[in-house]
């Protein structure tokens, strides 16, 4: 932990009194003497001179007290922290469960261990912040310096930059956040470390981006799905609250999370509005900085307190005039004023108005007073100005932007290429310099990747050629089919082997091809590749839950032929995460089509696995009775078609929940049964698991009490086991 400069130890502080008033007795001492001798007196010169030295002994003492060194570093805020932290129970004990028990069994096949990620391999939802170079981007200098002055505010936990899409919010958070670190860098301000971006996506959820919350501040993320909303928010905000280190967090795009119209969360009890009320309620030692369409609400109508609210407008005049400026564009201060106005100050209008005015070689004036060119300023100005701006350019420029609008990613010109035919790759870069000219590609970072703006980018994907939708959309998945091979040439260099992956990153290029697979309605292909590749399982391992539902989703998106087994594993898959996510009726249908194709396939394994797998989800509603029913079922196959390791997962599961129950002559039994079956299978990690699991069952119920019980139960445990389940 950083030592906060400007403040001296207490320790040192306290020595320099002690000092002090050891100086001043010693001084008082001489006084003394010196008047009860005379002046005259070798003992009293001798007292004048020991008392002149232990004034200036005081003076040195008092020094640093009186004129303490003041550091020119405004002091931090001071935090409310909460007086307790909140207990996170990951399992009903302290126990860890193994990866192939009931909580994430999908499968009859066990599973191995899960790697051990480090913080930053969590961070699923960090990216690079917009563009801010001032050449082409107003840096609204006193809007950025009022945001940043409410993110440092001591009553603040979290400011929201609220505004229509297109306004600037994203590169108004980046520009703060530059701000941020520059401030950072020359040791001013509350924060420590690096400002993090986070990039919110339609399937972000509350669990993953609380995980990467976690994550930002350096703290293990613990297992929160397994508990209410509120406690959630609250696990999330101590976190934040208690970092070692205070810093800012940037969540671009959190309407993601929110209901458009109300800006209340899209989930009702997924956590999102819990924590809004968490941020609302109190300051907090770090900050988040986010941006949203709407207003985000809680869930409740607090008046706003910690939280605060900050509308992005559009350019003023002034800011607007500059912006078009920068860009060339030549006209009277009045020109250039009505221009800003008829754009109502939005940045991209101002953008794409400057790159209309270069493709046709006009001045404003025309522009403004032609009656041809009205409809430029009515109704979806952006659409209006690409029609006109794609028209005009040359062929290898078009090609280019449908090119990069084929990726979801900012990538390099190399990806380009692949894409556009018969184009070498000095003609690519003729025409993406072109195209950085005009704005209509951006520069991402420093390391020569690109990216086209969203509006660009859609406006692109539907104009591979013009005026024909059919033949179009017949380019476009060709296009996305070229992309696919250039995923897998770089999947051959940058991704280990299968036994080395032990993250996210390790297999982001197989991520893409898999994409690019469904993109083209390759969806068979896309299937094949996660099966190959294993990213089924390596992805549900790693917590890349979002990920996997996505892709899975993806392949159910489109009527091909699905194979009953194919349609049964993609169905598991998304019932798996979508229960992982707190999605529980999602994840009950999922599981439901899952079993209705095992029992149509005659499948009576998968059957069982199924079974037991909505039990979990049942039992996760606070269902016991029904999900007691389902493990029965389930017992019962597994039994039937002799598979011992899936008889013991479900046996340990309802051994927790008649333990809840109390009745623990029937959770012992279930669960020395389920350690016989694990000792019979050789899986010792099950069986070290389940010896657990007495353990705590010994300790709840006392000594005494378990040794008498584990004597009646030992013998009949099966018989026990039965009879409960006749009794139900």
């Amino acid at each position: 932990m950083q030592q906060v400069q400007g403040k001296q130890p207490k320790g040192s502080v306290r020595l320099r009194v002690i000092g002090f008033i050891v100086a001043l007795l010693v001084l008082i001492v001489g006084a003394a003497y010196w008047i009860m001798n005379s002046l005259n007196s070798p003992l009293a010169l001798f007292t004048t001179i020991f008392g002149a030295l232990a004034t200036i002994f005081t003076f040195l003492q008092l020094h640093p007290i009186i004129f303490a060194h003041k550091s020119p570093e405004p002091a931090q805020p001071a935090q409310a922290v909460p007086a307790t932290q909140p207990i996170i129970h990951i399992n009903v004990s302290s126990s860890p469960q193994p990866v192939h028990t009931s909580s994430t069994s999908t499968t009859t096949i066990p599973a191995s261990s899960p790697a051990v990620s480090s913080p930053a391999d969590l961070l699923t939802l960090r990216t690079f912040p917009l563009p801010t170079d001032p050449r082409p981007i107003q840096q609204r200098e006193a809007v950025v310096k009022d945001i940043y002055a409410l993110l440092v505010d001591p009553n603040t936990s979290a400011v929201v930059l609220t505004g229509l899409g297109g306004i600037g919010k994203s590169t108004l958070a980046a520009l703060v956040l530059n701000y941020a670190e520059r401030e950072r860098h020359v040791g001013r301000g509350p924060f420590r470390t690096e400002t993090i971006l986070l990039r919110i996506n339609e399937n972000t959820t509350f669990l993953e981006l609380a995980s990467n919350i976690f994550a930002a501040v350096g703290k293990s993320a613990p297992d929160l799905s397994k508990l209410p909303p509120q406690n959630q928010a609250f696990a999330v905000y101590n976190a934040l609250n208690s970092a070692d280190t205070p810093c800012l967090i940037v969540l671009d795009q959190f309407e993601n999370l929110l209901d458009q119209q109300s800006g209340r969360a899209l989930l009702e009890g997924s956590g999102v509005g819990e924590l809004l009320d968490a941020l609302n309620s109190q300051p907090c030692t770090s900050r988040l900085l986010l941006t949203s369409r709407p207003r985000p609400h809680g869930t409740r109508n607090d008046a706003l307190a910690s939280l605060r609210i900050h509308p992005v407008g559009g350019l003023d005049s002034a800011e607007g005039a500059a912006l078009l400026r920068s860009q060339d564009v030549m006209g009277s201060e009045d020109e250039l004023h009505e221009a800003v106005h008829r754009c109502d100050g939005h940045p991209l209008s101002l953008t794409l108005l400057s790159t209309l005015l270069q493709t046709y070689a006009v001045g404003l004036t025309p522009l403004l007073h032609d009656s041809a060119y009205t409809q430029l300023w009515r109704g979806r100005i952006a659409q209006n100005l690409l029609d006109r701006i794609f028209s005009k350019l040359q062929e290898p420029s078009r090609q280019l932007l449908c090119a990069f609008s084929v990726y979801r990613e900012a990538v390099v010109i190399d990806a380009a290429q692949a894409v556009m035919a018969n184009t070498t790759k000095e003609q690519a870069l003729i025409a993406l310099e072109s195209l950085l000219q005009q704005h209509l590609i951006q520069a991402q970072g420093s390391d020569g990747q690109y990216q086209l703006h969203p509006i660009v980018a859609t406006y692109a994907h539907q104009h591979f050629v013009m005026h024909d939708e059919a033949a179009n959309t017949q380019s476009r998945q060709a296009a996305h089919g070229r992309a696919v091979h250039y995923y897998l040439h770089v999947a051959t260099t940058h991704c280990p082997a299968d036994d080395q992956r032990r993250r996210i990153s390790d297999v982001q290029p197989l991520i893409e091809a898999v994409w690019q697979l469904a993109q083209a309605g390759q969806f068979q292909e896309a299937y094949e590749l996660m099966l190959r590749e294993s990213l089924f399982g390596n992805l549900r391992r790693w917590g890349a839950n979002s990920i996997l539902l996505e892709l899975c989703q993806l392949l159910l998106s489109e009527n091909w032929q699905l194979t009953p087994p194919q349609h049964a594993l993609i169905c598991s898959n998304i019932a798996s995460v979508s229960s992982m996510l707190g999605k529980k009726q999602e994840a009950l249908e999922y599981y439901q089509q899952d079993l209705a194709i095992s029992r149509e396939v005659g499948d009576r394994g998968g059957e069982g696995t199924t079974l037991n797998n909505l039990g979990r989800v049942y039992n996760g509603l606070g269902k016991k009775q029904e999900a007691l029913e389902y493990y029965q079922q389930a017992l019962e196959l597994h039994r039937m078609v002799q598979n011992p390791f899936m008889e013991g997962i479900t046996l340990h599961n309802m051994g927790l929940i008649y333990s809840t129950q109390r009745r623990y002559e029937v959770a012992l039994a279930c669960l020395l049964l389920a350690k016989a079956l694990f000792e019979q299978v050789q899986s010792p990690c099950d069986v070290d698991d389940e010896v657990r699991w007495i353990a705590n069952l010994r300790k709840s119920i006392g000594e005494k009490l378990f040794t008498t019980l584990l004597a009646q139960v030992e013998p009949r445990a099966e018989q026990i086991v039965q009879e409960a389940l006749r009794k139900k």
